[in-house]
């Protein structure tokens, strides 16, 4: 008999996806969740991708700008702001206040910045952004978690410690905590990350402008990494996939464990990881 095989469903489609395919699957995601009357859309420009909100404001149907990027924060942002233009646009009768609603509101455009924010209030953005996001799997975050904790650790907190927290945000601070990595590695490249979501964040146009100018480029790795040839591979996998024909009845059990061996051995996840 023909052993059956689960196919990849809406439901489990996320815990297949990396990268960039990952943020286009969440986003296709809050398009569905969007409000009755509000669309997101994608933009891209030289500077890179953007979401805008699509809409009927009185006889035609328009395509605004809301300030997000498009990223995992950013579309959840966007959606956020989506829910709050449905909501407006039952309230407002006028086209004009609705619209000078939408600057205040959605773009922020007549509120004056202060652009003496200190690290510590900075980083208090970047992690308020952080928790209220969601996960990889769109499961949102959970304070609670050790786990979590510790990622927020790893991928962003461990970095924003080396600044100083009642200084006013500066280059030099930045570059300071930077210059302390050896460029090349992955700690470096890390830590350019965290700083460049510091400076989306509160939006330093030009903190961000001068880091995107440095190479975070991991030209150096570990070599006690641990390493399996093809061959050592395949001969795995035919010790995990021999079953004998009486026993064919554990060979779809097999074939998902083989899938768990191979995400741990390529991408180095851990077993909890993966499931």
């Amino acid at each position: 008999m023909r052993e059956k095989s689960n196919p990849v469903t809406a439901s489990t489609t996320a815990d297949y996806l990396i990268g960039y395919e990952r943020v286009l699957d969440y986003f296709k995601q809050a398009q569905k969740e969007c409000p009755k009357g509000v669309g997101l859309k994608r933009d891209k420009k030289a500077s890179g991708g953007y979401i805008t909100l699509q809409f009927k404001l009185g006889d035609k149907r328009v395509n605004k700008t809301c300030g997000c990027y498009l990223t995992m924060q950013g579309i959840t942002e966007a959606l956020r702001k989506a829910h709050l233009v449905a909501s407006a646009l039952q309230s407002f009768s006028s086209e004009s206040r609705f619209l000078a609603w939408y600057d205040d509101v959605v773009l922020d455009k007549n509120v004056i910045k202060n652009d003496l924010i200190t690290f510590g209030e900075a980083i208090t953005k970047v992690k308020k952004e952080y928790w209220e996001g969601r996960t990889k799997r769109r499961q949102q975050r959970d304070r609670s978690s050790v786990s979590q904790q510790r990622t927020w650790g790893a991928v962003y907190g461990d970095y924003y410690k080396l600044l100083p927290q009642d200084t006013v945000e500066n280059l030099a601070d930045v570059l300071s905590a930077l210059n302390g990595k050896k460029q090349g590695i992955k700690c470096f490249k890390n830590c350019l990350s965290a700083m460049k979501k510091l400076a989306e964040t509160i939006d330093s146009a030009d903190l961000l402008s001068r880091l995107k100018e440095i190479d975070g480029t991991q030209t150096e790795f570990r070599e006690d990494l641990q390493t399996l040839s093809v061959d050592e591979f395949l001969k795995l996998r035919e010790l995990v996939l021999a079953v004998p024909n009486n026993k064919r009845y554990n060979l779809e059990s097999r074939r998902r464990w083989m899938w768990v061996f191979l995400m741990h051995l390529v991408y180095g996840f851990r077993v909890h990881e993966i499931f």
